[in-house]
């Protein structure tokens, strides 16, 4: 399961030097940081993609949805 991590990190690191060359070393430090393995009893982290265009009108529907869930709303990101 490491080495999976490990190259995605890797390949994560590439795709950030080809697009943003003048923040590497800020999100270099940020991605170097040692792996903590989390308590079995916590629910995992979730995130949740909204890809959306042209849809503002259906955005307060979906986030009230997302609002609304029966979840702990720090095990949940939103991109």
């Amino acid at each position: 399961m490491r080495a999976v991590v490990a190259a995605g990190v890797a390949v994560l690191c590439a795709l950030l030097v080809a697009v943003l060359p003048g923040c590497v070393s800020e999100l270099m430090t940020v991605v170097q940081e040692p792996l903590r393995a989390e308590s079995s009893l916590l629910k995992p982290k979730v995130m949740i993609a909204i890809v959306a265009r042209n849809a503002a009108h259906s955005l307060p529907h979906y986030l009230g949805c997302i609002e609304r869930l029966e979840y702990p709303k720090e095990r949940i990101a939103i991109w």
